[in-house]
């Protein structure tokens, strides 16, 4: 996933809120399948050798899910409250990896 300062960027030249820019970037809910795709994953998944190894080669990412932590995180953080007024700008951002 890009970064999350890319991102907002990216969002910010298109005219959008960060937020809804993530989510068109995530777009429908897919799964990814890393290791079908080609793609040479030499990184742990997130420990899931240990937790679960009969699964951990298959380097499945679950877009829809993704997307379900952002909306969390969103709704918790009062994500389109106007940020309080401040001496040196604030900005709000979502990072997910």
């Amino acid at each position: 996933m890009p970064s999350a300062a890319f991102v907002d960027e990216l969002a910010a030249a298109a005219g959008k809120d960060p937020l809804e820019y993530l989510r068109d970037l995530l777009g429908a809910q897919h799964i990814l399948d890393l290791k079908g795709l080609g793609v040479v994953v030499d990184y742990p998944n997130y420990g899931v050798g240990q937790l679960a190894p009969e699964i951990a080669d298959q380097y499945l990412i679950d877009t829809g899910r993704l997307r379900g932590v952002v909306d969390l995180v969103a709704a918790n953080s009062n994500w389109g409250q106007q940020l309080p007024l401040r001496k040196a700008a604030a900005s709000r951002s979502i990072a997910v990896f």
